[in-house]
């Protein structure tokens, strides 16, 4: 980068350059090149080529050079290069140099050390199943084969960022990964509830932070894994209200499971008591909908008119 004396120096020229020349500035550092240099060019702004626009570029190449290639291993060298074709085309290189003609995923996946994408399925299906010995079999074959356990974190969060967004738009477009996978990321829908996904990326993203900073990463990750699995479902007060409505959801009068409800739903702040003796269950004019609904059910005359009476007072 150039001084600010230097480029007040070519600013003269800039301005008024011989005909036969064009000037081309080519920078990672935008904000330190002066305003008097950037106002008297045309600038363009270069940003991350897209992964399947890497992946159809490499595929051209192969038909061209008669390399078979299947796109899974497309793929992995495309999301290797993260976003630069340059890179992408360089690793291209390497792995026919080391592959020969024909080019598959497991040895393009150990070439490069690559953690295999099916790993993270394995993970995701272990909390639907709450298969906790999963767990310990994944973080010794993490270790094992040598990986680095901050850049499975990462993985693991994109793979849950994948099915949110899969869950949430019911499509699989915007998720960038081989074809082979699509399908199984289709697959999870009406799997996972939104609520449950959002606890579990933010759980992972203070993981991810966390692991940075760990003197035992595995013991740390295989703990992590652990809370993941166990975690329970959730459900939004919306979706309890709904339940109560339609009768899916069934409230038994015993003063403990009424407790336990008020409880892990919030229903009552710091200020208002619970009389699990009479009737009433919270004294103070601070009670949540859900909390109203529970007093309503339990003396059998919920409807919605009392609620929206209760709701006044």
């Amino acid at each position: 980068m150039l001084t600010k004396e230097s480029f007040n120096a070519f600013l003269k020229t800039l301005e008024e350059p011989p005909s036969h020349t064009i000037f081309v500035f080519a920078t990672t550092d935008i904000h330190k090149v002066p305003l008097t240099i950037i106002s008297r060019c045309q600038r363009f702004d270069f940003r991350r080529i897209q992964l399947d626009t890497i992946k159809k570029t490499l595929s051209n190449i192969a038909k061209e050079e008669n390399i078979s290639i299947d796109d899974k291993t497309l793929t992995l060298i495309a999301k290797k290069a993260d976003g630069a074709l340059r890179d992408a085309q360089s690793l291209f290189d390497q792995v026919i140099s080391f592959c020969g003609e024909k080019i598959d995923s497991e040895t393009v996946a150990k070439m490069l050390n690559l953690i295999d994408d099916d790993l993270f399925f394995t993970i995701s299906d272990a909390v639907l199943e709450k298969d906790f010995n999963i767990v310990f079999q994944t973080t010794n074959k993490i270790y094992q084969n040598g990986w680095d356990f901050i850049d499975f974190t990462d993985g693991l969060l994109e793979h849950f960022r994948n099915i949110l967004s899969v869950i949430i738009t019911e499509r699989t477009e915007l998720v960038e990964t081989a074809e082979v996978y699509r399908t199984k990321y289709a697959n999870y829908i009406q799997t996972f509830s939104k609520g449950d996904l959002l606890r579990i990326l933010n759980y992972l993203s203070k993981l991810q932070q966390e692991l940075r900073y760990s003197n035992n990463q595995k013991l740390k990750i295989e703990i992590a894994l652990t809370n993941l699995v166990g975690l329970e479902k959730s459900a939004t007060l919306s979706e309890i209200i709904f339940g109560l409505e339609t009768g899916t959801v069934e409230i038994k009068s015993s003063e403990s499971n009424i407790a336990c409800l008020l409880y892990t739903s919030d229903a009552a702040d710091e200020r208002s008591s619970v009389d699990l003796g009479g009737r009433r269950i919270i004294k103070k004019k601070t009670m949540s909908k859900l909390a109203v609904i529970v007093q309503l059910y339990t003396e059998n005359t919920y409807n919605k008119k009392d609620l929206i009476k209760r709701k006044k007072k």
